[in-house]
């Protein structure tokens, strides 16, 4: 196995690619960028704890009711007045969820974090975590630039060691589009080594769809450097991580890049798999291929109109890119079948509107574990003794000795 520098493999993330450089960069007066109206986030407030945090937000600015402006008054004269003054629990949490997007503000929850974190140096066991809490105030701020300079502050060393708190901080930076910076924050996690993971799922994710969103040849050569280190590690390539990478190596006129990436996902009749499957297939000019993968859709078990919603299989960029391919090669009897299988698609509504990047990038929501699935699988462990397969059972004499049956607590009474 190839051994992997690991410091090489998270400076890739943090070049500065040529066009994505801001005019006033080389001044360093870089102004404090607004949140897009057409901002998408990759994951949903549920997934990053944003809508609770807005609820206690509601709650505890109800409670203090007009004495907000004196509360936080109060903080700001105790940090001026003494540097060993202790910033206490309750205190520092109340100014998270009673700040707002002011310079005055962001500098209070800046000041308090720092104080925190250094009268509390060394006692992590038992301390309550502000790391997540603080990136949340500047995510639902939209606050990116305060949330990337507090992560690089050395006052704050460890108080970010969650990484919660970094996928906070990069899904608002990729919500405003500052993708380079979304690639930088995955060097910091790399090199910190926060909670031991290399490559974490949820950065990794953020990390990969910044890639692809910048859609570059560089962003493309970075993202062949980190599969090809994932793959050094044994990391495994899910779903959502192949897809993008295929889509950006189809956007950069690497087709064959994306049609290995796609064969590699277990996925393969899922919605983008498959759409860009056939998109690089023709690209590839294996029209025939493409053909035969729209077929084979009419093939399955199709819906009926009534619930079309269900059986969405195709996007409609992908058939539109094959029907673009089949005229190119003129061939009347590949026209004629196309034309069928487009008509069967069309009348099970299995062709889906949406476009390929807005699928990609639909947020991924918080993972709900069932009710009671780990009660069950455990009460199944305790509550019946072992005993034959079915199968053994079903084929026993009936005179056969049945297995002893396991002493329980009552029969020693």
């Amino acid at each position: 196995m190839a051994v992997c520098n690991t410091r090489a493999s998270s400076v890739i993330f943090r070049r500065v690619l040529p066009s994505l450089r801001h005019p006033l960069a080389r001044s360093g007066t870089l102004p404090l960028p607004c949140l897009p109206e057409n901002g998408r986030q990759l994951y949903t407030p549920a997934a990053l704890g944003l809508d609770q945090y807005t609820h206690l937000r509601t709650d505890t600015r109800a409670r203090f009711a007009s004495g907000v402006d004196s509360f936080k008054a109060k903080m700001r004269e105790i940090l001026a007045k003494n540097d060993t003054a202790m910033i206490f629990t309750e205190d520092l949490k109340n100014v998270l969820h009673l700040a707002e997007g002011n310079e005055e503000d962001m500098k209070l929850v800046r000041d308090m974090a720092i104080r925190f974190n250094k009268q509390h140096q060394g006692l992590r066991f038992g301390m309550y975590v502000f790391g997540p809490v603080v990136m949340r105030t500047y995510h639902t701020l939209g606050q990116p630039q305060e949330a990337l300079e507090a992560l690089n502050d050395p006052q704050l060393t460890g108080f970010f060691d969650q990484l919660i708190s970094y996928q906070v901080a990069m899904d608002l930076l990729f919500e405003v589009g500052q993708f380079q910076q979304v690639l930088d924050t995955f060097g910091l996690v790399q090199d910190r080594r926060v909670t031991g993971v290399r490559y974490p799922k949820n950065c990794l994710t953020l990390a990969v769809a910044a890639c692809y969103k910048m859609g570059t040849q560089e962003s493309f050569q970075h993202l062949q450097e980190l599969l090809q280190s994932m793959a050094d590690y044994g990391i495994p390539l899910n779903r959502r991580l192949a897809t993008l990478g295929a889509a950006l190596a189809l956007s950069v006129g690497h087709p064959h890049v994306a049609l290995d990436l796609v064969l590699r996902s277990s996925s393969a009749t899922h919605i983008t798999v498959r759409s860009i499957k056939v998109m690089a297939l023709c690209q590839l000019r294996r029209v025939e291929e493409a053909v035969l993968a729209l077929r084979s859709i009419t093939e399955i078990d199709l819906p009926r109109p009534a619930r079309s919603n269900q059986g969405i299989y195709i996007l409609r960029e992908a058939v539109r890119e094959v029907e673009e391919a089949v005229k190119e090669g003129g061939r009347k009897d590949q026209v004629a079948e196309f034309g069928r299988i487009q008509k069967c698609l069309e009348e099970a509504g299995a062709i889906s509107d949406k476009g390929l990047e807005e699928v990609l990038c639909q947020p991924i929501d918080k993972f709900e574990k069932r009710v009671g699935q780990d009660r069950a699988i455990l009460s199944a462990s305790f509550a019946h003794p072992p005993t034959q397969p079915r199968h053994a059972r079903r084929h026993a004499h009936p005179s056969a000795p049945r297995p002893p049956k396991r002493q329980g607590l009552l029969d020693m009474e």
